[in-house]
């Protein structure tokens, strides 16, 4: 068995590179209680006349490319499942994430923008806050954290009179706890394969949510959970898959529905179990979209072979 890193960002990957600001909503949605908030919108450049020619990573900018044109937002939706869910990412713009809606079907649909937007300045950590796992968090999951604590705050001020109390007592040891316990439950089933990482996306999603509302004077809304939750295991996703949109597609949409399912269960069921027995049915999907077998990927279709100039190990890059 493979040992598990200690800091969880780096859970799966083994490479990294610096993490592109995101402005991205999501939610899940079901029989409309969660529908989506309005969208940021930054400038944005649609995409035109995008080849599927191609859908793998290519490995260089074209030169035409502005030098602000930091990176493509994709937005997915799922349908065909109880409920429907819409999620947002961010990736570098050389990667593929551009073609994503290539992979279109009838169970998914994507969308991509290329966007205009900074580097994000480092977020120092808050006060009483650890400052390696803090720094460990990917910039995404940060904001998202502190905008949680400050809700908490607002809720209930006497028991988090500041931000680093929510984020010690609510999300640090459910966090950590929640990635490690998903890491070693989809080991159990699929033991070291792309198939763990991706398996491990749903029940990260479906743990965290268990692990919040059974907390003592949880504050918030069943709603506000999901949506909470949701964004959480997006931006991990986000972050773990820089290089990798597609994958990370994949992960992000299995982290969704973990959540959901979650909530809906109501009995505190084994996550693993639960998200297992969910694959026959399609709700979570645990084929790697680069090394799938014909006629399956994210969204149905497997990324053609490398063209020619490529090395046949680009998908390792």
């Amino acid at each position: 068995m493979r040992s598990i890193p200690s800091t969880p960002r780096h859970w799966f990957a083994q490479g990294r590179l610096p993490l592109l600001c995101v402005a991205a909503v999501l939610a899940a949605c079901q029989n409309d209680p969660l529908a989506p908030d309005a969208t940021v919108r930054p400038q944005v450049l649609s995409l035109s006349g995008a080849s599927c020619a191609n859908v793998q990573p290519s490995l260089a900018l074209p030169s035409s490319t502005p030098p602000e044109l930091a990176g493509v937002r994709v937005t997915a939706t799922y349908t065909g499942m109880p409920w429907d869910i819409m999620q947002q990412m961010q990736f570098p713009l050389h990667y593929g994430a551009d073609r994503a809606h290539c992979f279109n079907s009838p169970e998914v649909s994507y969308t991509a923008e290329t966007v205009y937007v900074a580097e994000p300045d480092p977020i120092p950590a808050p006060p009483g806050v650890n400052a390696e796992w803090w720094a460990a968090l990917s910039p995404r999951e940060q904001r998202a954290l502190l905008k949680y604590a400050d809700e908490l705050m607002r809720l209930n001020p006497s028991r988090y009179p500041y931000a680093g109390a929510a984020i010690n007592q609510v999300f640090e040891e459910s966090m950590l706890n929640a990635k490690t316990k998903a890491k070693l439950r989809a080991i159990d089933y699929f033991g070291v394969s792309q198939e763990t990482e991706l398996f491990a996306g749903g029940v990260y999603g479906c743990t965290l949510y268990q692990s919040f509302i059974n907390q003592s004077n949880w504050a918030f809304s069943n709603n506000q959970t999901l949506d909470m939750v949701i964004e959480l295991v997006t931006a991990f996703a986000e972050a773990e898959f820089v290089a990798r949109p597609y994958r990370g597609l994949a992960f992000g949409r299995n982290g969704a529905v973990g959540v959901a399912m979650a909530a809906a269960d109501g009995f505190g069921s084994d996550c693993g179990q639960m998200l297992f027995n969910s694959i026959p049915g399609g709700r979570i999907t645990i084929i790697d979209p680069y090394a799938a077998p014909p006629s399956s990927g994210p969204g149905g279709r497997t990324p053609q072979p490398p063209p020619d100039g490529l090395p046949e190990d680009w998908r390792d890059q």
